[in-house]
């Protein structure tokens, strides 16, 4: 579109504007939820044990 219209793309389709891929971006994001998921299920694993223990004080 910028060959037709005459004007120039400040945005290049590989990178962004601080000069880092887009790729890096989306691999940030992924190892973010990544450790999140980890955390979320290493807390089910120690919330768990105290909930089944039938001397506990919620007896299940």
């Amino acid at each position: 579109m910028s060959i037709i219209s005459g004007r120039k793309s400040f945005l290049s389709p590989t990178r962004l504007p601080g000069g880092l891929h887009y790729s890096w971006v989306i691999v940030g994001i992924l190892a973010t939820v990544q450790i999140f998921g980890s955390s979320v299920s290493m807390a089910a694993g120690i919330m768990i044990p105290p909930l089944t223990d039938p001397e506990g004080p919620f007896g299940w």
